[in-house]
């Protein structure tokens, strides 16, 4: 990381880094409008709510998972200490060229997502420890997804080879699967009290968090296949 030092540097770090996650997020929040529109109709509505899963499953992969992925590569070239001259220009082409890899992944995801969400309305409505279990299973498919996506921008695998790394990386990770799940749970129960942190930073701070999270883990098992 660069160096910045005394009170104009430290100035200039916040500001630079206020800019980076305000301005990504809001390219993000604008790419997920749709989502955000049938989400909210979704929470506000007591009766049909199944009618709004239809839309959903186009729209997860096709604008979610792509703007997510986006996200996490600008994180990543943060983590690295790229700079970006545009950081529109950089976050479109970094949603062009993972475009086909997030869509097909986000329908993979968008099934399992489905699955867990059938499974457990079926069980929290049945049986108290399944709904626990299917809790706790569907916190460990949030990290596992968040993982996926830092994969996605990081390494050049099939994905299949994906989701396997992502899956041990969740379960072989304890603490890193903790305290990535407390950070996105904390960051979400700001976002649901305070509407324009969803605009301007949630996204971007868990996409942040998680990489640096991620890239950590990355470089420390890097150095632990080296020393083998």
């Amino acid at each position: 990381m660069q160096n910045y030092n005394g009170i104009f540097g430290f100035i200039y770090l916040l500001a630079s880094w206020f800019m980076r996650l305000s301005v990504t997020n809001f390219l993000w929040f604008v790419l997920n409008i749709p989502v955000t529109i049938v989400v909210w109709t979704y929470l506000i509505n007591d009766e049909g709510t199944h009618i709004y899963a239809l839309p959903l499953v186009v729209l997860l992969p096709l604008l979610f998972y792509p703007a997510s992925a986006a996200l996490f590569a600008m994180a990543r070239d943060w983590m690295r200490d790229e700079e970006h001259d545009s950081l529109l220009k950089m976050y479109v082409a970094y949603l062009r060229s993972n475009y086909r890899t997030s869509f097909v992944s986000g329908l993979i995801w968008t099934l399992l997502w489905s699955i867990w969400i059938l499974d457990f309305r079926f069980f929290a409505e049945n049986n108290d420890l399944l709904a626990t279990v299917f809790s706790i299973l569907g916190i460990l498919l949030v990290v596992m997804n968040i993982h996926f996506l830092s994969m996605i921008v990081h390494y050049e695998m099939t994905i299949r080879e994906r989701f396997f790394n992502s899956f041990y990386m969740t379960v072989g990770r304890p603490g890193v699967t903790v305290i990535t799940a407390l950070i996105v749970s904390f960051i979400i129960y700001i976002a649901s009290t305070l509407w324009f942190v969803i605009i301007f930073f949630a996204g971007s701070l868990i996409a942040t968090i998680s990489f640096y999270l991620f890239y950590r883990s990355y470089l420390k098992i890097r150095q632990e296949a080296c020393n083998i």
